[in-house]
C-alpha cells in the first residue's frame, strides 16, 4: 500500500505529518519504504530463492543481506554477545565462542527435529566464523 501526502486512510489521517508527507521515510518495523510502521504486516522476510538453490548459497543470501543489514556486522554483533555472555557466565567468551555456541544449538535442534533451516543456520553460522576471521 503506497501513501502520500494527499492519502485520506485512517492511518495517515492519524500518523505524523512527516511520515506521510516522507515517501522516501523507511517503516521501522521493516525497514521498506511506501508504508507506515502502523500499517506494516512484515514479520520476517527471506528473499525468496529458487528450490534449487544449496543450503550454501541460501546462507551466503541471508549472512550477506538481510541478516547483517538487521543485526550489523558479525563482528560487532558478536562481540556485543560475548560481552554480555562473560557477565552471565563469569568468565571470558569470545565472539568465535559465541558462533561456535550457536552452531551447537543449531545441531542440538537439528537433532530433534530435521529442518532445512537448521542447516542453513549452520552453514551461516560458519561463514560468520570465516567473517570473524577477515
Amino acid at each position: 500500500m503506497s501513501h502520500d501526502k494527499d492519502c485520506q486512510c485512517m492511518g495517515c489521517m492519524i500518523a505524523p505529518v512527516d511520515a506521510v508527507r516522507n515517501p522516501k521515510q523507511k517503516c521501522t518495523k521493516c525497514g521498506l519504504t511506501g508504508h507506515l510502521t502502523a500499517e506494516c504486516e512484515v514479520v520476517y522476510t527471506i528473499p525468496a530463492l529458487p528450490s534449487h538453490s544449496t543450503i550454501l548459497e541460501e546462507a551466503a543470501k541471508v549472512v550477506d543481506g538481510p541478516r547483517q543489514d538487521n543485526y550489523g556486522h558479525p563482528k560487532v554483533n558478536l562481540k556485543r554477545i560475548a560481552d554480555l555472555w562473560s557477565v552471565v557466565m563469569d568468565r571470558p567468551v569470545t565472539p568465535m565462542q559465541v558462533a561456535l555456541c550457536l552452531i551447537q544449538l543449531k545441531v542440538a535442534r537439528e537433532v530433534h527435529a530435521p529442518k532445512r533451516d537448521n542447516l542453513v543456520d549452520i552453514a551461516g553460522y560458519a561463514r560468520v566464523m570465516e567473517m570473524l576471521s577477515e
